[in-house]
């Protein structure tokens, strides 16, 4: 009797141990999901920003080798930093 006692508190330690476990990897993995969205946003920042100074250098510039959607969101991102831009130039001016 005392062996199945044991055996049944050693397998909910084991279970509670498994269980802490999860939490601590879901934690991990949600803090690690963040932190990849975050590089996602600072390389798009990036890269519409060197399209922008590209565009800006040479705006007869061709980029029909893009696909239309990813075009037309780095289009997007280069009015909205031009828009940041002038914005800046007016306050500058003030």
């Amino acid at each position: 009797m005392n062996e199945l006692i044991e055996e049944r508190e050693s397998l909910q330690k084991l279970l509670y141990d498994y269980d802490e476990n999860i939490k601590t990897l879901a934690k991990d993995l949600a803090q690690e999901k963040e932190a990849r969205a975050k590089d996602k946003e600072t390389y798009e920042s990036v890269g519409a920003k060197i399209l922008y100074e590209f565009e800006k250098a040479k705006p007869e510039s061709n980029f029909g080798y893009l696909k239309p959607e990813e075009h037309e969101a780095l289009i997007g991102m280069c009015q909205s930093l031009k828009a940041e831009e002038d914005a800046n130039e007016v306050e500058e001016e003030k």
